[in-house]
């Protein structure tokens, strides 16, 4: 459907209200089933309906009997959702035949032979993408469609016969956008698998090749402790973990590295906020590197900066949320504090390259997650973070593991990207289908069809003829 008034040769503009056998509201029922309402019926809500058309679910209620007859959906019948997510449109098919529809919900009834359900369904459709129905909408924490407009709509009409054309056009485009989409998805899919199988490699010993030559991790582990002075008192075992190559050795976090839990100054202390320095708040640390910040606090809300402003090259952990926000993690690019629901590791403290203890933690993403405890909100702590074991190869191999993780991650990002943005052209190449089906341009026009004009004209005198007389009063004449 265009917005000027240009319609092919054969087309006519008509309303719903013209067109339509009925347009009426849903039936809400009751919660409760009592003696006049004992009918049970699954009633579909406006959230039930999502915007692909789809049914996700269905609630029982009671009617009465009548009530019941009256509220049953019939195949062909065109829902509408008219509160809050307007426009959702759903064809009834065999499968949601036989259930009913919430009153926030419009049922549209055809007549196949002057307006296809299907032809409808794609029509409202098209108003929805190009957002024709906010226009007509109104409410202030809910919008609501005005249903008269949506009743008294003036649409672009066909005949039935190039209705089933220019629907079965739609279906045979959209069709082969969907296949292309789903084979976008399988390659996203696919990719997600590379990468989660680059970082098992990379953990494990087999991404890149040993060199003999290289000072063993068992050595380098030694100068760290000696180094530290602090000894690791937490009980050490390596059962159950994967067998490493012989230069490599298993350590956990906190027996080479420090780990500190941040703060947040006192919102309602203005002074300790807007300062200097960069604080880091969980949200921030998403599988990143981090080189500025949504906020910075004072100097003075940093206590003691030996223990709350960390140095570039330290690795921070999230620890607190049940989103995806949990497990995720960061490097510092620059000196900067945190707050209390993520780990800051001090990796650049030693000899250790903190791109591969990232990569290490995002390897382990939904295993970190798992360590967390707590009820309505999980989360790590501490001691947890720092018992979380790490594959230790030698420093040198750490940096080849590195470099090769970001040479393929590099072709992946790439691939992605491409993959991402060609999903998002489907929904675009849709519309453009609809636009074609409703302008005429979609199927050619057969001159052997029955004008619209004339179907119109029919409809019309049947409807005359249908009305019932409403007999003129009788006055007595006056004396």
């Amino acid at each position: 459907m265009t917005d000027s008034d240009s319609l092919p040769r054969g087309w006519h503009k008509a309303s719903l209200l013209e067109l339509l056998v009925s347009f009426r509201a849903g039936f809400w029922g009751s919660g409760e089933q009592t003696e006049r309402r004992s009918v049970r019926v699954e009633v579909i809500r406006n959230g039930d309906i999502t915007p692909n058309g789809r049914i996700t679910g269905a609630v029982k209620r009671f009617f009465s009997t009548q009530e019941a007859n009256d509220a049953r959906l019939k195949e062909g019948d065109v829902l509408i959702t008219t509160s809050g997510q307007i426009g959702k449109v759903h064809l009834v098919d065999s499968r949601t035949a036989g259930l009913a529809a919430s009153n926030f919900v419009r049922v549209m009834r055809t007549e196949p032979r002057i307006l296809h359900p299907t032809f409808l369904r794609y029509l409202l459709e098209w108003d929805q993408s190009r957002k024709v129905f906010d226009r007509h909408s109104g409410g202030v924490t809910i919008r609501n469609l005005r249903t008269s407009f949506l009743r008294e709509r003036y649409v672009p009409l066909p005949s039935p016969l190039e209705q089933v054309r220019v629907t079965a056009a739609i279906e045979e485009q959209f069709s082969r956008i969907n296949a292309g989409a789903e084979a976008l998805q399988r390659t996203h899919r696919n990719l997600r698998r590379m990468r989660a199988a680059i970082l098992q490699e990379a953990v494990t010993g087999r991404l890149v090749s040993q060199d003999p030559s290289d000072e063993t991790a068992a050595v380098l582990l030694k100068r760290i402790k000696e180094q530290r002075k602090k000894p690791w008192t937490a009980p050490v075992t390596i059962d159950g973990l994967p067998v490493l190559p012989e230069s490599w050795r298993w350590t956990f976090l906190g027996e080479v590295f420090d780990v500190f839990v941040g703060a947040t100054p006192s919102r309602s202390t203005n002074r300790l906020w807007n300062g200097s320095v960069p604080w880091v708040s969980s949200g921030e640390v998403a599988f990143n590197r981090i080189t500025t910040t949504r906020e910075t606090i004072a100097e003075e809300a940093i206590g003691d900066t030996r223990t709350r402003l960390h140095p570039p090259g330290t690795v921070l952990l999230a620890m607190i949320g049940e989103g995806k926000t949990r497990g995720q993690t960061a490097i510092l690019d620059i000196a900067a504090a945190h707050n209390q629901n993520s780990a800051a590791i001090r990796v650049s403290e030693t000899e250790i390259v903190p791109e591969y203890v990232f990569f290490v933690l995002m390897y382990r993403y939904e295993e970190t997650r798992r360590l967390a405890s707590g009820g309505n909100q999980p989360a790590l702590n501490k001691a947890r973070v720092q018992g979380i074991p790490l594959p230790l190869p030698p420093v040198r191999e750490q940096q080849r593991i590195v470099e090769e993780i970001e040479r393929q991650f590099s072709f992946i990002d790439a691939a992605s990207s491409a993959v991402e943005s060609n999903l998002g052209k489907s929904s675009t190449l849709k519309k453009l289908v609809l636009r074609e089906g409703f302008a005429g341009h979609l199927v050619p026009q057969d001159r052997s069809d029955e004008p619209t004009s004339v179907l119109l004209g029919r409809i019309k005198a049947a409807r005359v003829v249908e009305a019932p007389q409403v007999p003129r009063s009788r006055r007595r004449p006056r004396k």
